[in-house]
């Protein structure tokens, strides 16, 4: 019981690539279940990514999920229409590093944990690769099966904008 708990103790590192055209920003954060990047100027705007993995103890009731959402810091609006690549990592292994379409410029995941699963499985929606984008919006999310979530730990997102 006692080793579970430290288990649950969760830690969230969160790397942020943002590439556009050819010129590329790295923005780096590090936060308990959610955080954000610095801003960086793309386009005239000073744009920033957040990311959250909930719930925040593994023991903890709700459905488990990863949100990522990149915003304006001047006016804190979401940015619609980005594409992104999405990775997690845990332990030195990928867990997931998926492509998504995001029309909102958010991107839901519910999660489900499955400790006998190699790699992830996107569930219910048409992708064949990790190269394939997957359609989602905050009112879409997408389910993937992937170890995520299976123990407790330092999880690293690393958020690509392409």
């Amino acid at each position: 019981m006692r080793r579970s708990r430290y288990l649950t103790c969760l830690v969230f590192v969160f790397f942020v690539l943002a590439t556009i055209a050819s010129s590329a920003t790295i923005a780096y954060g590090h936060g308990l279940w959610a955080d954000q990047s610095l801003p960086a100027l793309i386009a005239n705007r000073s744009v920033a990514v957040s990311a959250s993995l909930r719930p925040d103890f593994i023991e903890a009731t709700g459905q488990a999920r990863l949100v990522v959402r990149t915003f304006d810091t001047n006016n804190n609006a979401t940015i619609p229409g980005i594409d992104y690549r999405i990775a997690v990592q845990f332990r030195n292994e990928t867990l997931l590093n998926q492509r998504f379409k995001s029309s909102d410029g958010i991107v839901v995941a519910n999660l489900q944990p499955d400790k006998e699963i190699s790699g992830w499985q996107i569930l219910g929606k048409d992708s064949g690769s990790p190269n394939d984008q997957v359609q989602v919006a905050q009112s879409n999310p997408v389910a993937i099966k992937s170890r995520i979530f299976t123990d407790g730990g330092l999880y690293h997102i690393i958020a690509t904008l392409e």
